[in-house]
C-alpha cells in the first residue's frame, strides 16, 4: 500500500509542478470557502486515473469529483483532496503551504478507524508524511513521532484556525500558548504528527469544523506517532463513521495530556 499512496503523491505534485502559474487560475466555486483552482481539478483526475489504472478494488471519495465506483464489489475507499489549502496556491503559489491528501481504508463503508494507509504531500516541498496502521509514522522516509509535549506553555505552538460563525471562543488559548495558523489543515494534523527533526513541528492543531477529508489522514497520522485526537467533548473518532462531506470540532495533540488542557480552555459562546 505504500508504493500505491507514495506514488499518488508524487504524481500529484508532478501535475502541481507541470501548471505553473497557470495552476493557480480559480475555475471552479463563488467565494472563498468554495473555490477550486485549475491545479485541484487536474490533480483530481490525474489521482482518479492513476487509482483506476493500478486495479484496486476501490470506491473513491474526491473533494472536487465526488464519489467514483471502480469495481462492483469494492473491497477499499480512497479518499482524496488533491490540494488543501486552496486559497494559499491561488494568492500564493509556492510561497504559501499547501497539500495533497490521501487516505486508503480497508472497508468500502469505512469507520475511521478502518484508515490503513494516508499520505500528505506538501506541494511547494515534495516533503511525504507517510502512515500505515501498526507501522508508525514516516517523514521523507524515516521515522518520526510527536514532540511529546505535555504542558501548555507560551512556547506550545498550537495552530488554531479560526472559522467564520465559529461557536467557540478561543481567547483563553491565546494568552496560554503561542498561536498561529497556515492555511492547510494537512500540514497542520501531519505537522503535529511528526517532521524533519524525528518530532513534530508543531505541539497542536484545533479547529471547531474540521473536513472529514483532512482529518481522515490526520486520525490516522496522530495515532501512529503517539499523538491524541478527539472532539471537543474529548470524544475519539475511532468508531465513528467515515462520512466525507461531515464536519467535526477537533482537537490533535502532541499527548492526551496536553489535549485535555487546550480543551479545558476553550469556550462555547
Amino acid at each position: 500500500m505504500k508504493d500505491f499512496v507514495l506514488g499518488a503523491l508524487r504524481l500529484a505534485r508532478d501535475i502541481e509542478r507541470s501548471l505553473g502559474e497557470r495552476g493557480s487560475e480559480e475555475v471552479k466555486g463563488t467565494d472563498l470557502y468554495s473555490v477550486a483552482t485549475r491545479t485541484d481539478l487536474a490533480i483530481s483526475d490525474a489521482v482518479l486515473e492513476y487509482v483506476r489504472r493500478s486495479g484496486l478494488a476501490a470506491r473513491s471519495l474526491d473533494e472536487e469529483r465526488g464519489e467514483v465506483r471502480f469495481s462492483e464489489n469494492p473491497q477499499y475507499t480512497v479518499a482524496l483532496d488533491p490540494v488543501d489549502g486552496t486559497i494559499n496556491n491561488a494568492r500564493g503559489k509556492n510561497i504559501l503551504p499547501t497539500t495533497c491528501i490521501l487516505t486508503v481504508f480497508d472497508s468500502p463503508i469505512p469507520k475511521f478507524s478502518d484508515a490503513l494507509a494516508a499520505g500528505i504531500i506538501c506541494l511547494p516541498t515534495g516533503d511525504i508524511w507517510y502512515a500505515e496502521r501498526g507501522r508508525g509514522l514516516e517523514f521523507n522516509g524515516k521515522s518520526t513521532r510527536t514532540i511529546g509535549s505535555e504542558e501548555l506553555t507560551k512556547n506550545t505552538i498550537v495552530i488554531v484556525d479560526r472559522c467564520i460563525n465559529s461557536p467557540y471562543n478561543f481567547s483563553r488559548l491565546d494568552e496560554k500558548a503561542f498561536v498561529r495558523d497556515y492555511g492547510s489543515a494537512g500540514l497542520h494534523f501531519a505537522g503535529v504528527s511528526g517532521g524533519p527533526r524525528r518530532t513534530g513541528m508543531f505541539d497542536a492543531f484545533v479547529h471547531p469544523s474540521n473536513k472529514t477529508h483532512e482529518l481522515g489522514a490526520g486520525y490516522l497520522m496522530l495515532k501512529e506517532a503517539g499523538g491524541w485526537v478527539a472532539d471537543f467533548d474529548g470524544q475519539p473518532f475511532d468508531d465513528r463513521r467515515y462520512d466525507f462531506n461531515a464536519m467535526y470540532p477537533v482537537v490533535a495533540a502532541a499527548t492526551e495530556k496536553l489535549g485535555r488542557q487546550i480543551l479545558g480552555l476553550i469556550e462555547r459562546l
